[in-house]
């Protein structure tokens, strides 16, 4: 991808105030066959993708990673470049959940994934980059290669062109028919949950469907 090109200069640069916690992760248990589904909330901060390799690292043999659950505003640019080429190498189907949002710098984390899930009363949101709130140079050589990079990644030219007209302080949200464009299933919602620990039966099979569809393709 482009932007590791301009990384040097940009090392403050971001699509949102990039504030709070990181990136948290967790795993749920899918029932069966050992697979799992990676949980990933938060804002996207450096590190974010060490960690995440680090969890990989750290989960027994046995687990089977399915997927990633991902509910984030967005956050650094050049660390969601690194961690959407992770998600790309390694194939990760992605869902946002019920009450979530892939937005800002997460949109290329949600345009890497192969396949794209997404709650009925989740979002995604898209808008140029900036540096400390202000569209600067910077922000906007950044806005360029992020451009360049969604377009490699096939995200549709009227997605492109939404994200390019929409200003820094502003968000963008895809439509039915940018879900349409992008092959995004979008599936039916449920309860926010704030948490691992408020996971139960009910979204496990609701996973479990989103897989479903998945594999009918």
């Amino acid at each position: 991808m482009k932007l590791r090109r301009v990384a040097a200069a940009l090392l403050v640069l971001l699509l949102g105030t990039c504030t709070g916690q990181a990136l948290q992760y967790d795993k749920v248990a899918l029932g069966h066959a050992s697979k799992i589904l990676l949980i990933a909330r938060g804002r996207i901060t450096d590190g974010d993708t060490q960690r995440l390799l680090g969890f990989l690292l750290s989960l027994p043999a046995s687990d089977r990673v399915a997927g990633i659950v991902v509910d984030s505003p967005g956050g650094g640019l050049v660390e969601a470049e690194t961690l959407a080429g992770v998600i790309r190498r390694a194939g990760f189907p992605l869902f946002v959940p019920p009450g979530g949002q892939c937005s800002s710098a997460c949109f290329l984390l949600f345009a890497a994934a192969p396949n794209r899930f997404v709650a009925a009363d989740a979002a995604i949101g898209v808008h140029r980059a900036n540096e400390n709130g202000k569209e600067t140079l910077a922000a906007r050589t950044a806005t360029a290669a992020m451009l360049k990079d969604v377009l490699e990644l096939g995200v549709p030219d009227p997605i492109v062109a939404k994200l390019a007209r929409t200003p820094p302080n502003q968000k963008s949200w895809l439509s039915p028919s940018d879900f349409a464009a992008m092959r995004v299933s979008i599936v039916a919602g449920g309860q926010p949950r704030a948490g691992l620990a408020d996971w139960g039966d009910a979204d496990r099979k609701q996973i479990e469907a989103w897989f479903a569809i998945l594999s009918a393709r």
